[in-house]
């Protein structure tokens, strides 16, 4: 799916992996104590203890 970037994470927002692509490339994430959610490149998030 090739979709267009209409919006972006700021550094140090906590969110919440929902799914993964098949190939493992995309990560589905919904942005703490929000409602908004978006898929975004696997590798450009950083996992918290």
């Amino acid at each position: 799916a090739n979709s267009p970037t209409t919006a972006g994470v700021g550094g140090n927002k906590k969110v919440i992996i929902l799914e993964e692509s098949a190939d493992k490339k995309w990560q589905k994430i919904r942005i703490a104590d929000t409602d908004k959610e978006g898929w975004v490149k696997a590798g450009n998030i950083q996992r918290s203890p």
